[in-house]
């Protein structure tokens, strides 16, 4: 793992006043970007460490996409699509509040359904923003994957690391 990543996570969180030199833990990264924590009993603990590691969700994600066995057998299509597929996990996430994720939409006549109405608007019409237009080109493409595919792209994706004794590793 990038040392200097995991070195700043250990600083945040001795900072926060949490060593974890014995502990052993695991923490899984959703495709929306949120962080959980399994292995640590006491509650209030378990919150810190998910507010601090949920700093660093973007990059342990880019770690586990560059380090995974399974991501590098994927081909260069699939690869992007489930980068674009996490990234717009997280758009949905942030933008609906987590009422809405990349399975409730479908495509019909290039028009994306199952949207609230203000990302509805953004994504179906989305004129001259190219951030909205990429959204909206990605969401059509990763469900026509799934669709022609019979497979969801994101199925496959497992994000996880273990602590153990202070040392990161990715869970296999």
């Amino acid at each position: 793992m990038n040392t200097t990543v995991k070195d700043r996570i250990s600083a945040d969180l001795q900072e926060a006043g949490i060593d974890i030199s014995d502990s052993t833990f695991s923490i899984k990264i959703g495709a929306d970007g949120q962080v959980s924590v399994d292995g640590i009993q006491d509650h209030a603990m378990k919150q810190k460490i998910e507010n601090v590691l949920s700093k660093y969700s973007d990059e342990l994600m880019d770690i586990y996409f560059c380090t995974d066995s399974k991501i590098q057998e994927l081909s260069d299509k699939e690869k992007y699509l489930l980068q674009a597929a996490v990234d717009v996990g997280k758009f949905l996430y942030k933008a609906s509040g987590g009422s809405v994720s990349l399975g409730d939409l479908s495509v019909e006549n290039t028009a994306i359904h199952g949207l609230p109405k203000t990302l509805d608007d953004l994504l179906n019409n989305p004129g001259d923003n190219l951030t909205y237009q990429d959204y909206a080109s990605d969401i059509r493409e990763i469900l026509a994957y799934n669709r022609t595919q019979h497979k969801d792209i994101m199925s496959g994706l497992n994000v996880q690391f273990v602590i153990a004794d202070g040392t990161f590793q990715i869970k296999d």
